[in-house]
């Protein structure tokens, strides 16, 4: 009676251990998807005030200047279009460099009162951007790698978990290939 005790006493402990090391890796596997989630949430955001603040300079360079350019009806339909936040970013970063290139054109807008504040407000907008970009890629590649391996490769076929996307792909795979 003992000897059956002692042995169920192993098997419970070896059993809760193996729980644990499981509920541990599911546990692991779900806070890099959260953070994943808080870079693409900041990265929505960023977006959305990129895209105001580009609104903004473009109206100010069509009332200024009196003309319609041709890249800025690309950009007046981008609510307008479903395009995913990676050609919403390009399309942005186009308009971007076409107001710049037409503020260099035209010293006479830096005289407007509110656009260098907004060519400024852009740029530290870029630079947060980047930051999530950069961070969204450093979690992708943790998940990506981790789910891949056993054990948690059995937790995400049992979740049904996938690969998840990188932001920018074609930089973040030669990161990716310099690692490995």
């Amino acid at each position: 009676m003992l000897k059956f005790l002692l042995i169920f006493a192993i098997i419970s402990l070896i059993a809760c251990i193996l729980i644990l090391y499981i509920i541990y890796n599911y546990h692991s596997i779900e806070n890099v998807l959260y953070k994943i989630n808080v870079c693409e949430n900041k990265i929505n955001e960023l977006l959305k005030n990129k895209t105001d603040l580009i609104n903004r300079i473009v109206n100010i360079i069509e009332r200024e200047l009196k003309i319609e350019i041709k890249i800025f009806e690309e950009f007046k339909k981008i609510n307008s279009n479903n395009l995913n936040n990676y050609d919403i970013d390009i399309l942005l970063d186009t308009t971007f460099d076409e107001v710049s290139r037409i503020s260099e054109d035209h010293p006479s807008l830096s005289n407007v009162k509110s656009f260098d504040g907004l060519i400024n407000d852009i740029n530290e907008c870029n630079i947060i951007l980047g930051g999530a970009k950069k961070m969204h890629s450093k979690y992708v590649a943790i998940y990506n790698k981790s789910i891949k391996k056993f054990p948690k490769k059995v937790i995400a076929k049992f979740k049904k978990l996938s690969m998840k996307s990188f932001y920018e792909i074609r930089e973040v795979e030669k990161e990716i290939e310099s690692i490995i």
